[in-house]
């Protein structure tokens, strides 16, 4: 449990993006809006700002990497064996 746990929680910064993605629209944008889509369209929509494409990207994964460290501390914390 503890395993899938470290597993899972690397991608908890996942939203989804292909469902979000097709049902957005004119009406609901600034509710549906998450940080996938944002980035996006700031991206690669109107601005095609690509470098900040890229560090959204990069910021993603050095937050993602640390959960999952922290997740990893927890696991051996708790007396499991963890991922490193």
């Amino acid at each position: 449990m503890i395993i899938l746990f470290i597993l899972q929680i690397g991608a908890i910064m996942n939203g989804g993006f292909d469902q979000i993605f097709q049902f957005r629209n004119a009406v609901n944008r600034p509710v549906i809006e998450i940080l996938d889509t944002y980035v996006f369209h700031y991206g690669f929509g109107g601005q095609m700002n690509q470098a900040f494409a890229a560090a959204a990207g990069l910021f993603r994964s050095v937050i993602n990497f640390a959960l999952l460290l922290t997740a990893d501390r927890f696991a051996k914390f708790v007396g499991t064996d963890g991922l490193f």
